[in-house]
């Protein structure tokens, strides 16, 4: 399930950044939503780096649980295009379950980390008083050349309007308002459920998991996944980024006769545009086959011993 970890991650990186380019260049009569995506998605074409800045709400409904389960999440991430490159820090508070005894000593927050040089993905989980979980961890991408090429069609201002389309992510309503002294123009997107779930589909198949989950176990599986959320853009009438991106929405996953419902909300803001950017520094990263191959040993060293 390694890869379609890191196909998660690739993702939420995608949807969680602001002002993805949504413009077609040979479009005609386009819709003044549209027309602002086309400006909006030039100007982002053009910046060389900004930060990200998170807070989201997730909340768990499980038939089984006597309340549902909710937990709190804050982002802090960088973007640089030239070369390309992300990082993302996640800390999510720890869940309080209902009933539950508290766990003495248990850390409140967890963090988790990761860094994408356009060909690697490094990872970090620091725990409290376990200073080797600070460890950098190298995962090789290995995509193949079909999932990168639709990867890049997120970048690329001809080929986007398109792909957003794929996405069931269109626009529905456009007006202006005026936030903290400035003029926005504020456009609302839903998630058309069929073609997200599609478009899902497709970018797992092209990562081709080697884990023994075909074609048609995927596709039963997405059957059972209903999606419905809705984004609204800030995007500033002055400089045409997409400042803020509020999102709210429930996926619904069935299975066994019984429903488990997540709802997220959240915000995302977009700052600090075109400076200077220090990414981790992984040099010293160890590579995720060295550790399958200790774990590896030191599991045959258990049987061997019994």
């Amino acid at each position: 399930m390694k890869r379609w970890f890191l196909n998660g991650i690739l993702g939420l990186s995608l949807l969680l950044t602001p002002a993805a380019a949504m413009a077609d260049d040979g479009a005609s009569a386009l819709s003044p939503a549209m027309e602002v995506f086309k400006k909006t998605t030039e100007v982002t074409a053009g910046l060389s780096s900004y930060l990200i800045t998170g807070d989201l709400q997730a909340t768990v409904n499980v038939p089984e649980m006597p309340a549902p389960l909710s937990a709190k999440m804050k982002l802090r991430g960088a973007v640089a295009t030239e070369p390309s490159r992300v990082s993302m820090k996640m800390t999510m508070e720890m869940p309080k379950m209902a009933g539950q005894p508290v766990i003495p000593d248990a850390p409140g927050s967890i963090d988790f980390r990761f860094y994408l040089d356009g060909k690697d993905m490094y990872m970090q989980m620091p725990f409290p008083d376990n200073p080797a979980s600070d460890q950098w961890v190298k995962q090789e991408m290995d995509l193949p050349a079909e999932f990168q090429e639709l990867l890049a069609q997120s970048q690329n201002p001809a080929k986007s309007l398109e792909m957003i389309d794929k996405m069931g992510l269109m626009p529905t309503d456009m007006e202006e308002q005026w936030v903290d002294g400035r003029r926005y123009y504020v456009v609302t997107l839903q998630l058309d459920n069929s073609k997200m779930k599609a478009y899902m589909q497709e970018a797992m198949t092209l990562s081709k998991p080697k884990e023994g989950v075909d074609a048609a176990e995927l596709n039963e599986a997405m059957k059972n996944i209903e999606l419905d959320f809705r984004y609204i853009y800030y995007i500033n009438a002055d400089t045409y980024v997409t400042d803020r991106t509020d999102f709210k929405g429930v996926e619904r996953i069935t299975a066994e006769g019984k429903t488990v419902s997540i709802d997220l909300e959240g915000t995302i803001l977009t700052h600090d545009v075109n400076i200077p950017i220090r990414f981790p520094d992984v040099s010293n990263a160890v590579d995720m086959k060295e550790l399958d191959k200790q774990a590896g040993k030191t599991a045959k060293g258990a049987k061997t011993s019994k």
